[in-house]
């Protein structure tokens, strides 16, 4: 096998970054949008010692795990990775993953609590991170520095999508010397009181907080609730990516 081949596959499983995963010849390959139970025809991007990358050339025959997904720059955006796959899929694989990765730090045996669901699947961000570029707004293209021009991003919350046009509309300042690879990095979101902002940023911005105000809600109840069992005299706060 070599980098331009094409081969075909059966998409096993699914990898953290929201990839398919197949075997070829002791080969396992890494496929981007495609899903478990997916056979499908790939080309060969990149070949490593005992593993590779592969792009989807064609569907030959498409998983029951599939939805057509709804934003209209899905699989060229970088954005998003998931939005192929039913909601049900989606928490199972990622509840599967987090249980397998949790197993390998720690293998002893443990409660899993199941995965609570956002109430939202759509239009929750309260808070997305934009490249400019002349007129275009968007995010990069998945694994280069190519704007993808978006016109609304679904997973933001309705307040923010009309700000997307406002700030393609903004002159460049000159004063606006934040840049990544020669796009402006900007911030859409939301105060307190949800009224819809846009702030320049840097790296030194960039600070984690939940984006999701409706799981934030669920959250703290869940805390609450632990706290009002019992008494507490530390509570740890652990999450990652």
């Amino acid at each position: 096998m070599k980098v331009g081949d094409q081969i075909t596959v059966r998409i096993e499983n699914m990898s953290l970054h929201g990839g398919g995963v197949a075997r070829h010849e002791g080969f396992v390959f890494f496929v981007d949008f495609t899903a478990p139970g997916d056979s499908a025809l790939v080309e060969i991007t990149e070949l490593k010692k005992n593993y590779g990358f592969a792009r989807l050339a064609q569907l030959l025959t498409p998983s029951p795990e599939r939805k057509n997904p709804p934003c209209p720059v899905f699989g060229r955006c970088g954005g998003c990775n998931w939005q192929h796959l039913s909601e049900e899929s989606q928490t199972a694989w990622k509840e599967r993953l987090v249980r397998e990765a949790l197993g390998k730090a720690w293998p002893r045996e443990f409660q899993f609590l199941p995965i609570v669901k956002s109430p939202k699947t759509f239009r929750y961000r309260n808070r997305i991170q934009l490249k400019k570029k002349g007129n275009k707004v968007g995010y990069f293209a998945a694994g280069t520095h190519d704007l993808v021009d978006i016109q609304d991003c679904p997973l933001a919350e309705e307040r923010l999508v009309p700000l997307i046009e406002e700030l393609r509309q903004r002159p460049e300042s000159r004063k606006h010397q934040k840049h990544t690879h020669g796009a402006e990095n900007w911030e859409l979101s939301l105060t307190e009181d949800h009224q819809g902002q846009i702030r320049s940023l840097d790296q030194r911005d960039l600070a984690f907080s939940q984006v999701n105000r409706f799981i934030n809600e669920l959250l703290i109840q869940e805390v609450l609730d632990w706290s009002a069992e019992r008494p507490f005299g530390t509570f740890w706060d652990l999450y990652c990516g």
